[in-house]
């Protein structure tokens, strides 16, 4: 998560984990768009921080 915080890489893990990291306000969960397993799949990037092109473009997948 630390990575995720104080960079541009994108994270993938449970969403019960990750939403803990958004609840503090240190992360922004993002859901995941696809079917996946029943733990809830997610994805986490930091909160403040823009994107490279490349994560933005890859960001713009999911939220569509």
């Amino acid at each position: 998560m630390r990575l995720a915080e104080c960079s541009d890489t994108i994270v993938f893990g449970p969403q019960s984990l990750l939403a803990t990291y958004e609840r503090a306000g240190r992360l922004k969960v993002m859901s995941w768009p696809l079917e996946g397993p029943e733990s809830g799949p997610s994805l986490i990037r930091s909160k403040g921080r823009h994107l490279s092109p490349a994560a933005e473009r890859l960001m713009a997948l999911f939220e569509s």
